[in-house]
């Protein structure tokens, strides 16, 4: 991986996008998201966000969830505040970027991707850290919405005072994914907010099927 590292230096932001494009046809099955359908259609309030946007573009700074105290934050990247197949924030966003990271200063704010930083990679986490200034980015070697990357993220606050957590209801985590960023928050007992379009609007299956899940669940009453 360090080699990867260093040869990635001289490398332009458009190869770092190819490379983790490829990165991204080449990842594991995330199991956890798979399960976390059959345990939504059983507890389906894991599947309601505190709040619900359009785009990483509507997010107040600072956040504000009733009945909640938030004291840190964590950003789903792909589809979030960046392009699902690039390593810096989206242009269009930069300016909420850095409104965040002035409001979230430190570890108050991280990066907690399903691909940079996870399944071992250290490489694009390190590009993507230096692509926003410093803002950490998680290393996990489970993925979302796996008990043990919650576990991961709370204790990446727990272990820096400054971050003022104590525990997870100070958390709030932003995200694209209903069964991957919703349903890990709700779990953990942080806040989540969903963004339904994102930087560009997804027609994946997968994507589409959870849209069409929560859908049922607040058309017929299930959810309010």
């Amino acid at each position: 991986m360090a080699a990867c590292a260093a040869s990635d230096r001289g490398r332009s932001p458009k190869t770092h996008r190819r490379r983790h494009h490829h990165f991204a046809l080449t990842m594991p099955v995330n199991l956890p998201a798979a399960l976390a359908t059959f345990s939504a259609l059983t507890r389906p309030t894991r599947l309601l966000p505190a709040l619900s946007l359009a785009t990483f573009g509507d997010v107040p700074v600072p956040i504000v969830i009733p009945g909640r105290d938030i004291r840190a934050v964590v950003l789903d990247k792909d589809n979030c505040f960046a392009a699902a197949d690039a390593l810096e924030v989206h242009a269009a966003y930069a300016a909420k970027f850095a409104a965040l990271r002035e409001a979230y200063p430190g570890n108050r704010l991280l990066i907690v991707s399903n691909s940079a930083g996870c399944y071992g990679d250290t490489a694009q986490a390190e590009i993507l850290e230096a692509a926003t200034g410093g803002v950490p980015v998680l290393r996990h070697t489970r993925p979302k919405p796996d008990p043990a990357c919650a576990q991961d993220i709370l204790d990446f606050f727990l272990k820096d005072p400054s971050t003022g957590v104590t525990k997870s209801e100070h958390v709030v985590v932003v995200g694209d994914r209903l069964l991957t960023d919703v349903v890990m928050a709700n779990t953990m007992g942080a806040a989540a907010v969903w963004l339904h379009t994102g930087v560009q609007k997804s027609t994946s299956i997968p994507v589409r099927f959870e849209q069409a899940l929560l859908s049922a669940f607040t058309s017929t009453g299930i959810l309010k």
